[in-house]
């Protein structure tokens, strides 16, 4: 999940909301936790995150391209948020690390959700584009995953235990 400002655990700014973020609150958490403390800023310090990974012998890493934060609207690719993940990824292969990306990880922009998100079909189409536009966008990645637990992120938003239209 992502807001506008911020990539939760980070202090990079990061533009771009994921539709999970109007339910980062505390009607939604108990406690409204401070996002701001936890993980690491791996796009904004990409060294010290493979670090950890070259520290326990990691080969390759699986991680999402964060769409909400690529194409901030329909149509409008943030080309600094595009550096930072290019940047990972050079870096991960650099240190000998493949990365395994994934395009959908139970994440998706706030405006296609407001789109219909997956309810609606024509929005089928739309992620195809943006998945092959992924692929083009970062030809030294070389193993792709559509979605994470397809079954799962489908069953569940379909009824309605994932933020959506219902959830």
């Amino acid at each position: 999940p992502y807001s506008a400002t911020c990539q939760p655990g980070t202090s990079t700014p990061i533009e771009g909301t994921s539709y999970w973020a109007k339910n980062l609150d505390g009607e939604h958490i108990e406690g409204n936790p401070d996002f701001s403390k936890f993980g690491i800023d791996i796009l904004g310090d990409p060294d010290r995150f493979i670090g950890m990974l070259t520290a326990t012998h990691s080969t390759a890493y699986r991680f999402p391209l964060a769409w909400s934060v690529i194409e901030t609207e329909p149509g409008v690719f943030n080309q600094e948020n595009i550096a930072l993940f290019r940047t990972f990824i050079t870096k991960l292969k650099a240190a000998g690390i493949e990365p395994l990306v994934t395009i959908h990880h139970y994440d998706h922009p706030q405006w296609f959700e407001e789109m219909g998100g997956f309810h609606n079909p024509e929005n089928v189409e739309r992620f195809k584009d943006h998945a092959l536009q992924m692929i083009r966008l970062f030809p030294e990645v070389t193993t792709w995953y559509t979605f994470n637990e397809v079954g799962g992120f489908g069953l569940e938003t379909f009824l309605g235990d994932f933020p959506g239209p219902d959830g």
